[in-house]
């Protein structure tokens, strides 16, 4: 009984570390391969939600890429922030990143990040 309990618990959090992150979005699925999501983290500051963004440029290149995070409120509807434009950020081959955005209101509950290659 021991065995199945532990086995079943060991594939429960194996599914779940094999699950893309709920939050954030490749625009283009091809940049995956160069990129790793390795997890999200919140927290509050006062009555803000900020959220933080980390992985790794796993390719051998020096990388562009941008991002983008729409905030919706309780309702589903998007808050207009200016975290909505795309920001650039670059990685060095084979290192960790990590980029923090803060919500523009207490109203936001949920979030979208939304990850591309830059154009330039």
């Amino acid at each position: 009984m021991v065995y199945k309990i532990t086995l079943s618990f060991f594939l429960i959090l194996g599914f779940y570390a094999c699950t893309p992150k709920p939050h954030v979005k490749f625009v283009e699925n091809s940049i995956s391969r160069d990129i790793s999501i390795d997890g999200v983290r919140e927290r509050m500051i006062g009555t803000l939600k900020e959220i933080e963004v980390y992985g790794e440029n796993k390719s051998g290149d020096y990388m562009k890429f941008k991002y983008r995070v729409i905030w919706k409120d309780k309702d589903g509807f998007e808050i207009p922030s200016l975290s909505s434009k795309w920001t650039d950020f670059s990685v060095y081959k084979n290192t960790p990143y990590q980029f923090s955005v803060i919500s523009p209101s207490d109203n936001a509950k949920e979030y979208m990040i939304y990850i591309n290659e830059s154009n330039h």
